[in-house]
């Protein structure tokens, strides 16, 4: 018994502690995103409505317009979202007004989108127009947003730019909160894309362009749009290369980055698309089910108000496109071309009725929340809300979450609050000998701030009601808001404590019996060193006999000698491959050392290997949780190749030595000074690390195969085959567009609805 104790206790230890680090992997992709604890007093309060849609009703009749309002009204949605197209002298004013005029009467707010064909080449005329719309519409709309998808060429008219975007906003931000001091401007909605090219730049990193060039001035929210294309809410993987419903976080993480903590992140379009309500379908979006589209809509709506304090009003794609039926955006929509609802819009009802208005969710609430309910004779300003001098001043705040706060402005005068949750003490604070909850406004400094006050914790999920009676304090503007926190539940917390408990137990009985297990540990060490000498000394004998079959001249196997082209081509071939396809780690690596064995027999092969993958540079090869270029693996192994050949070439005094010996010619000299330049160049880059990585895939890489066909002797043919490879390459990646732009798979949507290959 003893003995089988023994063997298993560092078993079990390593399994659990295997356990556990799955365990805490899966808690922290749950909770990316998510805001531990109370949301800080300086987040942007959210919108009491938060959900929204995107209309285009400009061109419709009034109607149709006033129609669409109260059904969208009547849905439970609080904003639409309508874009204004501006040219060079021409907008039509009355059919603006007439739109406005039949949101505000519908009890709708308005996200006025201003944006024209030619915004580059027009910014200052472009500026003179929006300060007009919003000196015309300021009683109506505080919400603009400026332009629309900047990181795309087909919406920015030409080559994308951050600093031309920021220069824009920064002309544009002053003169419309001149006209509307109460205006909210939102960044134009950054379209979703993995794409890093002259056409469109990737929607992260254009937002990190934007704090470079000094943006975040000229903005007080940013906007994104997390489509969920082919997943639903519920995948959480957060990667650069991904585009889901949870690519929202990365923008948020780069505001948090650049320091922009207070502003919320917007979102101007969202949804899933069902290309069988659309007569023109496209893929671009993904392709969900009418039923998907429905089930992941309200589940994101609700993992966004759950989860996402800093997330602002979501802006769901669409209400109907327009009046043009072939608008492939009709798989978004609400209704169909005929003007009938669909399943989508009957399921949204019914959710938001129930829930909308029932309680306070995650995040900063105004002391005027439409969940805070308050007694005769407070005061309501930008400041907050006032305690009333006379009559009773009782505050009802409903919310749902695990943690509750207040926001308060605590200074030189006397008041205390009495709060209950679920008429129950606040557990984070003192109690009177009456067994009342209390917590005192007057500042420890005596001096006027504004505090956020921890109020309770550790709350059961769901709705809670507190209760604040306030007892002086008047003139203060005491109440600046209510902060709700949302602590993500753990769904595996048995498994966890399980785990941890054969961790602790494991490794004490080995504490215990320590020499016992030494004696085992080192017997099986022993065992595996004995199985990895035995290993290393086959492949150096390997070696040795490579090297001198390279060396002294003489016959390798058949498989490599040079009467033979074809079967070491093939092997090489097939192993890169078995590398590139493989799922499993084990072997592509195996497939890695066949490979560097293979290129080190036949370096011209290798050479002509880098040249086929060049192509492909953009489908790298994913392992250790990294992407890693395929063109890049095969350079680096090439290189260690030659440089095990020469270095062997030269210790056994190779006459073939004097092959590798070269004379620098005018390109290469050139080469070295262009590769002498961009290093220095980094220099000054402000990312550095960036750079380097920009350095090592753009020129390190590239002249170092540059210097490899230079050293490596290479007769014509294999010179001949190095550009033939290329070719073939080049054709593959042809051919792969060609059936995916048959299949209608990975394409984009160009200029007038022209469909491209995605890169």
């Amino acid at each position: 018994m003893r003995r089988a104790l023994t063997i298993l206790a560092p078993i079990v230890a390593i399994t659990s502690l295997i356990v556990l680090a799955v365990l805490l992997f899966q808690y922290r992709t749950r909770i990316r995103g998510h805001s531990l604890g109370l949301p800080a007093p300086n987040l942007d309060p959210r919108p009491s409505n938060m959900l929204g849609i995107n209309v285009e009703l400009i061109d419709e009749s009034p109607e149709t317009i006033d129609k669409s309002f109260d059904v969208i009204s009547n849905t439970g949605f609080g904003w639409v979202r309508q874009t204004f197209y501006w040219d060079l002298g021409e907008f039509n004013w009355s059919a603006t007004d007439r739109l406005i005029n039949s949101a505000i009467a519908n009890d709708l707010q308005i996200i006025a989108v201003l944006t024209s064909s030619n915004i580059p080449d027009q910014t200052n005329e472009f500026a003179q127009f929006a300060y007009t719309f919003a000196d015309r519409y300021s009683e109506q709309v505080d919400t603009y947003q400026i332009g629309d998808e900047p990181n795309l060429i087909s919406a920015w008219g030409r080559t994308p730019s951050a600093v031309e975007y920021s220069n824009l906003l920064a002309t544009i931000y002053p003169l419309i909160h001149q006209a509307d001091t109460n205006a909210t401007i939102l960044t134009a909605g950054l379209a979703p894309t993995t794409e890093n090219s002259t056409e469109n730049i990737n929607d992260i990193l254009y937002l990190r362009q934007l704090y470079a060039a000094g943006a975040e001035d000229y903005f007080d929210a940013v906007a994104g749009k997390p489509y969920g294309f082919n997943t639903g809410p519920d995948d959480r993987r957060t990667n650069n290369d991904i585009l889901n419903f949870s690519r929202f976080i990365l923008l948020r993480e780069e505001m948090e980055k650049s320091g922009d903590n207070s502003k919320l992140l917007w979102a101007s379009q969202f949804g899933w698309y069902d290309p069988l309500a659309a007569t023109n379908p496209q893929t671009t979006w993904g392709t969900v089910s009418e039923e998907q589209q429905s089930n992941f809509t309200i589940t994101a709506i609700e993992r966004a108000r759950n989860e996402w304090p800093w997330a602002g009003v979501l802006v769901l794609e669409n209400y109907s496109p327009g009046i043009n039926i072939k608008d492939p955006r009709w798989g978004f929509s609400l209704t169909n071309p005929k003007g009938t609802y669909r399943k989508i819009i009957t399921d949204l009802k019914n959710y938001l009725s129930v829930d909308e208005t029932s309680a306070a969710r995650h995040g900063i609430h105004p002391a005027a929340s439409p969940y805070a309910k308050y007694s005769n004779g407070w005061d309501f300003s930008n400041l907050g809300a006032d305690i009333p001098q006379t009559g009773p001043s009782n505050i009802t705040f409903t919310f749902e979450g695990t943690e509750f706060g207040l926001i308060v402005r605590r200074g030189d005068y006397r008041a205390t609050l009495y709060i209950d949750i679920d008429s129950k003490p606040a557990n984070l604070l003192p109690t009177t000998q009456k067994g009342e909850s209390y917590q005192i406004l007057t500042a420890p400094n005596l001096s006027t701030q504004v505090e956020l006050i921890p109020i309770a914790n550790n709350l059961e999920p769901g709705k809670h009601i507190a209760r604040i009676r306030a007892d002086r304090g008047w003139d203060q503007w005491a109440i600046v808001g209510f902060s709700v926190g949302n602590k993500p539940a753990y769904d595996s917390n048995l498994i966890t404590l399980f785990a941890l408990l054969l961790f602790c137990s494991s490794v004490g009985y080995m504490m215990f019996n320590h020499k016992i297990i030494l004696t085992f540990l080192s017997n099986i060490i022993l065992y595996f060193t004995n199985r990895v000498n035995m290993l290393f000394t086959l492949c150096l004998g390997t070696v040795f006999w490579i090297s001198a079959g390279m060396t002294w001249g003489q016959n390798l196997p058949q498989l490599f000698v040079r009467q033979n082209e074809f079967v070491p081509l093939a092997i090489t071939t097939l192993s890169a491959l078995a590398y590139y396809v493989s799922p499993w780690l084990l072997l592509s690596l195996l497939s890695l050392v066949a490979l560097l064995i293979l290129f080190y027999l036949r370096p011209a092969v290798a050479l002509a290997m880098i040249a086929l993958v060049i192509p492909f540079y953009l489908y790298p090869k994913p392992m250790f949780e990294r992407m890693f270029s395929t063109t890049e693996v095969f350079t680096l192994l090439t290189t260690a190749a030659v440089l095990i050949r020469s270095t062997i070439n030269i210790s056994s005094l190779s006459p073939d030595t004097s092959s590798w010996q070269l004379r620098l010619s005018s390109l290469d000299k050139a080469v070295i000074t262009f590769a002498t330049l961009s290093l220095i160049s980094i220099l000054s880059a402000n990312e550095l690390g960036a750079a380097i990585t920009e350095f090592r895939v753009i020129i390190l890489e590239p002249v170092l195969f540059y210097v490899l066909v230079r050293i490596v002797p290479l007769t014509k043919n294999e010179l001949v085959r190095i550009s033939d490879y290329f070719v073939i390459g080049a054709f593959l990646v042809a051919v792969i567009g060609l059936i995916q732009y048959a299949l209608g798979v990975n394409l984009i949507a160009a200029e007038d609805g022209v469909m491209r290959l995605r890169s």
